[in-house]
C-alpha cells in the first residue's frame, strides 16, 4: 500500500518574499514525506537530492514530492515512485501539443483544463518514477482512455499504473507499479 500524503499550504499571501513562499512549499511537502513514511512503516530520512535535483534513495525508500503555491505532497516507497500535483486553471492552449501526440488526444474524452492536467500530472509523476525529466516527455505514452480515478502510461515502452486524486482545484497523481494508492489530506 502506497500513502500519498497531501498537505495545504495555508497563508499563501502574494505579498509574501518569492523564497519565503517557496521555503514554505518545500517544508510543507518535506512533511508530507515525513507523514507517508510513518503511514508506510519505512524510516524518514532526510529526503536529500542530488546536484541535478534527483531524489537521493537510502535504505530502499523511494520518494516523491510536488508542490505548488497551495498545496504540497509527498510519497514514500520501497519501490520507484513518481508524484505530481497541479492546480487545475486555464493555461497557454499550446500546452495541449506540447504535451500529448495527435492519438493520445483520440483517447481523451474532452479537451478540457481537467482532462489535459490528468494527462500532464500522469506523465509528470511516471518521468519522476524512473528519475528523469522533462526532455524525455515524449518517451512516455498514454496507453488507453483515462478514468477519474488512473491511467495506464508506458515510459520507454514500460507499463506504469497511475492513481489520481481530484478535488475541485486540485489534481493528484501517483506513478507506480501495480500498488494500490491511499491518499491522505493534512
Amino acid at each position: 500500500m502506497l500513502h500519498a500524503v497531501l498537505i495545504s499550504i495555508p497563508d499563501n499571501d502574494r505579498s509574501v518574499p518569492g523564497r519565503e513562499r517557496m521555503h514554505r512549499q518545500r517544508e510543507a511537502a518535506a512533511q508530507a514525506l515525513d507523514e507517508s513514511a510513518r503511514l508506510s512503516g519505512l524510516p524518514r530520512l532526510t529526503w536529500d537530492r542530488d546536484a541535478a535535483g534527483v531524489p537521493v534513495f537510502d535504505r530502499g525508500v523511494c520518494w516523491s514530492l510536488s508542490h505548488k503555491t497551495s498545496v504540497a505532497a509527498g510519497v514514500v516507497a520501497t519501490t520507484p515512485v513518481g508524484l505530481d500535483v497541479e492546480i487545475i486553471e486555464p493555461r497557454n492552449p499550446g500546452l495541449w501539443d506540447y504535451v500529448s501526440t495527435p492519438w493520445e488526444q483520440t483517447l481523451l474524452a474532452e479537451r478540457d483544463w481537467p482532462t489535459f492536467f490528468r494527462l500532464w500530472t500522469a506523465k509528470e509523476a511516471v518521468l519522476k518514477a524512473n528519475r528523469v525529466g522533462l526532455s524525455k516527455l515524449d518517451a512516455c505514452r498514454l496507453v488507453a482512455s483515462p478514468t477519474c480515478s488512473g491511467a495506464t502510461l508506458t515510459f520507454e515502452k514500460s507499463p506504469w499504473l497511475v492513481t489520481f486524486f481530484a478535488s475541485e482545484r486540485i489534481l493528484a497523481a501517483v506513478a507506480h507499479k501495480g500498488a494500490e494508492v491511499a491518499w491522505h489530506q493534512a
